[in-house]
């Protein structure tokens, strides 16, 4: 295997929630679509879609994507009040933006619904460890679904957006 390039562990780019966000989201969906494809792309070969890569690689994938969407909540509130906002509770911080609420309702919705199947609307623990606090295990939830996936992802990309265009107005710049 080819060495990789030395990457800087330097974080000092990462400005605010924004930019972790992007980073989180990015990083998601690029190991949702390596764990969908295969890492070799070939039937039996390394990487190959098996309930056992999906337990290993689709449950982290999907706590990025979790933490994509409470990051990108936070960040619009960040740039909607002025405000840094602490807690996981994703349904109450996006409750706390009334103006945004209406834009992308069915998006969010959609997450909102995912999110509560898992019972990760108001804490990630599940994901993040192997149970949760009250010692509920990923093998007791319901297996996770490329909507599942795309559900998360499209209302993180969607918030990410919204924040975006709110930075643009902020600056006076076009908004994308």
């Amino acid at each position: 295997m080819k060495s990789i390039i030395e990457i800087s562990a330097d974080t000092s780019d990462l400005k605010d929630h924004f930019d972790l966000l992007s980073c989180y989201l990015v990083s998601a969906t690029s190991l949702h679509a390596l764990a969908c494809d295969g890492l070799a792309g070939r039937s039996g070969g390394v990487g190959s879609v098996t309930p056992e890569f999906w337990n290993k690689h689709f449950v982290t994938a999907f706590y990025l994507l979790r933490h994509s969407l409470e990051l990108a909540v936070k960040a619009l509130i960040k740039e909607t009040c002025g405000t840094d906002t602490h807690g996981h509770d994703i349904k109450a911080l996006w409750e706390s933006v009334p103006d945004h609420q209406n834009i992308i309702r069915d998006q969010i919705s959609r997450a909102f619904t995912v999110l509560a199947k898992y019972n990760v609307l108001k804490d990630a623990q599940l994901f993040r460890y192997h149970a949760d606090k009250g010692g509920v295990k990923l093998k007791s939830m319901p297996s996770l679904t490329n909507d599942d996936f795309d559900a998360i992802s499209t209302a993180s990309w969607a918030v990410r957006q919204l924040v975006l265009e709110r930075i643009h107005i902020k600056k006076g710049l076009p908004v994308p």
